[in-house]
């Protein structure tokens, strides 16, 4: 017995509902790289495709921010000619 059409339309459909929710955000954006395959799928129907990419549009939608990079602190400039001589005759 295999996995029927209707079946693959009810499953995205209600994968389609859990990603409005922010809450299953996250849980649902650890698949998003296997739900973009099947939505780009030859084989896969074009209906369960088009819920399918509402799901995608739905995590990029609601999706926290990604964390901010730290600040690196600025590289003093390297010292000039006249520092150097300065330094070696004391």
């Amino acid at each position: 017995m295999g996995t029927s059409l209707d079946m693959l339309r009810r499953a995205a459909t209600t994968l389609s509902n859990l990603s409005r929710h922010k809450d299953n955000i996250t849980l649902i954006a650890r698949q998003e790289q296997r739900l973009l395959s099947l939505v780009m799928s030859q084989i896969l129907d074009q209906g369960v495709a088009a819920i399918l990419s509402s799901v995608l549009f739905n995590i990029g939608a609601n999706a926290p921010p990604p964390p901010k990079a730290p600040s690196i602190p600025a590289t003093p400039p390297p010292p000039s000619e006249s520092d150097v001589a300065q330094e070696a005759e004391s």
